[in-house]
């Protein structure tokens, strides 16, 4: 069993910002991000520390409707990769969701 402690200096002021572009930034590093991963990163963003759904990152991530049953599993492991830089992490919760982590040291 894994267990995540935040540090207490962590703070959410700091969170990265995403801007019109889809470019994901934490001071000076930025990644840029597809359509599908900026709409799934706002979702993080927006519910900081909190587990989000499997349904609420998929209608996040394709509000017309998605493509397949895993898509939202697919997209994730690739945006785990991506925003890595940033000091972000993105773990699974079994059986409820995703928890997006900020300012995680390495």
């Amino acid at each position: 069993m894994q267990v995540f402690q935040r540090d207490p200096a962590d703070r959410l002021d700091t969170l990265p910002t995403l801007d019109e572009y889809g470019l994901l930034r934490q001071g000076a590093t930025w990644v840029a991000l597809s359509p599908i991963e900026a709409r799934l990163i706002e979702a993080f963003l927006s519910r900081p520390g909190r587990v989000i759904g499997r349904s609420t990152l998929a209608h996040a991530g394709w509000p017309n409707g998605v493509p397949s049953v895993r898509s939202v599993d697919s997209r994730i492991k690739v945006l785990r990769k991506r925003v890595s830089p940033l000091a972000v992490r993105i773990h699974t919760v079994r059986g409820h969701g995703y928890l997006a982590e900020f300012n995680v040291s390495p």
